[in-house]
């Protein structure tokens, strides 16, 4: 007999979902009870039955979240949830409340049309922050050098795991979970053509899936394969013979490294008292908030962007092949992860400014190249008259521009391209 109906308390029925979801092998279900006991058993709402849960009732929950304090910052100063935790609290609620609508607990989903008011979103810290530039991959990567040096001797197991670990992520986009789960026997090195990894699991364990819930390939090339191959031989030398079990060990075998990879517990100037991936961000100057699986941001920004061509010899990726090495279901998620300024807008607007050089992103154009860009256009603006430069030069650089942002346009973008080159050659046959 099914002891749970609509009288039943929006809390109970939380934890018989996660439950559920537990019995079925769905990931992090212990962040999921983390949420319901900070956001919905301590709140007026956990009480309620889950027939008597309507629209109303979760905005007045939101807005009590909104103002909600968690904790306070490291650095002092009461800090609020973030729009990313509260929207994952209205997820975990929408698909519960889904999962009793199935059940016939309740006739509809109230949460379906609830959102999150868009001033929120326009003020909180959006993810791309963590994303790290070319000369910040440079930096880090040189501080994870020498932490491997110091650590060869006196604990092989820190700063050389915490190097591999990095690069490889850095270099293949791999998620965290990922590359804590993997084994010896998904590393395929042995066909030199074409390298790769099988991504099976999403977290330790034999029942842990992926993330999409099938495996995925992911190439090895670049610095991610020079880094693999100089782990498998250390791994060899380290503990005698071909290395079996997890590819990335802790102190004693068979153990996972995370305590000194993650945990960090204070943010202090001295970065001898910051361990692990924390410290090496520090000491290579990246003071902002960067997460590991910013790595992945940083995977996807610079393989699209082209940032690796002149380091390791990787041309500029499309999004389609982006996506497959990353495992997106869609292109849409793709393009959240590419954090740059070479959308279409910034390439059009490179290109007016110099109409003979290739669209690029503002951070690839140097003082030193503007001053010269300026220098030349007033040479030329001088040796014409004010009509012809009017009438035929700038119209014609910008329908140029708007037309090699056609070419660079996504299928999304191409329609409001293509009114603006509508309007630009309006505006050029309405001129004298």
């Amino acid at each position: 007999m099914n002891r749970f109906d609509a009288l039943t308390p929006l809390a109970d029925w939380m934890l018989e979902h996660i439950e559920w979801r537990e019995r079925h092998l769905y990931r992090n279900t212990r962040n999921d009870r983390c949420q319901v006991r900070r956001h919905i058993e301590c709140d007026p709402i956990g009480a309620v039955p889950i027939g008597s849960i309507t629209a109303p009732v979760l905005r007045e929950w939101i807005g009590r979240l909104l103002v909600k304090v968690p904790y306070r910052g490291l650095r002092g100063g009461a800090k609020r949830m973030s729009y990313r935790t509260v929207r994952a609290a209205l997820c975990l609620v929408c698909v519960a409340l889904t999962h009793a609508m199935e059940d016939g607990h309740i006739d509809a989903n109230p949460a379906m049309g609830v959102r999150l008011p868009r001033a929120m979103l326009a003020t909180s810290r959006h993810f791309q922050d963590g994303c790290l530039s070319p000369d910040e991959q440079r930096a880090l990567l040189s501080v994870l050098d020498r932490m491997a040096e110091e650590d060869r001797e006196r604990a092989p197991w820190r700063g050389p795991t915490l190097r591999a670990i990095v690069r490889i992520a850095l270099g293949t986009g791999m998620r965290r979970g990922e590359l804590l789960a993997l084994e010896w026997e998904d590393v395929h090195l042995g066909d030199d053509a074409a390298p790769y990894i099988c991504v099976r699991r999403g977290r330790a364990g034999k029942d842990a899936t992926t993330k999409s819930g099938k495996p995925r390939n992911v190439p090895l090339f670049g610095m991610a394969l020079s880094a693999m191959r100089e782990w498998c031989e250390r791994e060899r030398q380290r503990f005698g013979g071909e290395p079996t079990g997890l590819v990335f060990r802790g102190r004693k075998k068979g153990s996972h490294p995370s305590w000194h990879l993650w945990t960090h517990s204070l943010w202090t100037n001295d970065h001898r008292n910051v361990p692990g991936f924390k410290r090496a961000l520090l000491q290579a100057g990246i003071e902002r908030r960067v997460r590991f699986h910013d790595l992945r941001h940083s995977c996807a920004t610079s393989l699209i962007e082209g940032w690796w061509e002149s380091d390791w010899g990787v041309p500029a990726w499309s999004k389609v092949a982006v996506q497959q090495l990353l495992g997106h279901q869609s292109i849409a998620m793709t393009e959240r992860y590419e954090h740059s300024r070479g959308t279409v807008a910034f390439r059009a607007a490179a290109s007016c400014r110099d109409p003979q050089a290739s669209p690029v992103s503002p951070e690839s154009t140097s003082p030193a190249t503007s001053t010269s860009s300026s220098s030349s256009s007033t040479t030329t603006r001088s040796s014409s008259s004010p009509a012809t430069t009017s009438a035929n030069t700038q119209p014609e650089g910008a329908t140029s521009a708007l037309v090699r942002a056609l070419a660079a346009a996504t299928e999304a973008q191409r329609w409001d391209v293509v009114a603006e080159l509508a309007r630009a050659l309006a505006a050029q046959g309405s001129k004298p």
